[in-house]
C-alpha cells in the first residue's frame, strides 16, 4: 500500500478570482455589502464559478471585519476557502477595486 504524497508547495485549492461585483444599496455608511462570482480551482482542475456574498465593515477603531457567505454547495472544507476569499477580498479593499 503506497502513501500519497504530500507537496507542501502545491495548494488543493486556489482563488485564482473574484469578478462580478455588485454593490448592494445600504443606508449604513460604515458597511458596504456585495455580491459576487469567486472562480476557484481545487485539486489543480479548472477554475469553476462560485456564487458569494460579503461585506466590509468599518469598527469604531478603524479596522475592516469582513464577512463571506458561500451560496453554492462546494465539494471542498468551507473553512480554508472562506479565509483565503477574505485575504483576496481585503486585496481587492485596500488596491480600491470594490465599488463604493
Amino acid at each position: 500500500m503506497t502513501s500519497p504524497i504530500f507537496c507542501p508547495n502545491v495548494k488543493a485549492m486556489v482563488v485564482r478570482d473574484i469578478k462580478n461585483i455588485t454593490q448592494k444599496r445600504m443606508l449604513i455608511s460604515y458597511r458596504r455589502e456585495y455580491h459576487a462570482d469567486a472562480f476557484v480551482s481545487l485539486h489543480n482542475k479548472e477554475p469553476k464559478s462560485y456564487k458569494i456574498e460579503f461585506s466590509v465593515e468599518m469598527t469604531p477603531l478603524g479596522s475592516n471585519i469582513i464577512r463571506v457567505k458561500l451560496l453554492d454547495e462546494l465539494d471542498y472544507p468551507l473553512v480554508p476557502l472562506l479565509n483565503e476569499l477574505k485575504h483576496r477580498i481585503t486585496e481587492l479593499d485596500s488596491t480600491d477595486v470594490l465599488p463604493r
